[in-house]
């Protein structure tokens, strides 16, 4: 019997490490609202969330060509949009980002009585976008903004009834 094949997340022959803004979702395993919690559409971060809001900038210490141009820590998931100015793979961005976050999350786990996680603490992979053209900067600009506001509906809250459309299939029909 052949195993199934697991839905590739990468673009397929796309270099990461060229100049480009990139649309970045990355969520907590098993979707659990370590990060935090949302009352009246703002969001209100743990200590665990207020760590990764502070490990953000870094990523310009570590890779100089990276900007996180803008960001939002929600319960169970970050989203971001990198601005890579030269040849920085962003996987590899990535990559140290979630072990940095690991780690940190692991010595709060131990030393702060932070919730534990299972297995690991960020889902296998990550969602990315290039982003392409100005109306799908804006676009993607303004649901990172207002991504507290749409807590209730939000696909990655499992308590929602209303899910909206996933924002990748809007992106797609504005290419």
């Amino acid at each position: 019997m052949e195993l199934p094949q697991r839905k590739r997340l990468r673009w397929h022959a796309f270099d990461y490490s060229i100049a480009a803004n990139y649309f970045i979702t990355l969520v907590v395993h098993d979707r659990l609202c370590l990060l935090g919690s949302v009352v009246n559409g703002e969001i209100v971060c743990s200590d665990a969330g207020k760590m990764i809001g502070e490990v953000l900038p870094s990523i310009s210490e570590r890779f100089p060509d990276v900007t996180v141009v803008q960001s939002v820590v929600m319960p169970n998931h970050v989203h971001l949009i990198l601005q890579n100015r030269d040849e920085t793979n962003i996987t590899d961005v990535m990559r140290w980002f979630k072990s940095v976050t690991t780690n940190q999350y692991i010595h709060g786990v131990k030393e702060m009585g932070w919730p534990p996680f299972r297995d690991r603490l960020w889902q296998r992979s990550y969602y990315d976008h290039v982003i392409r053209n100005q109306q799908i900067y804006d676009y993607v600009a303004n649901y990172i903004y207002e991504n507290p506001m749409r807590w209730n509906k939000d696909l990655l809250n499992e308590d929602c009834e209303d899910n909206p459309d996933c924002v990748s299939e809007t992106i797609k029909k504005m290419m």
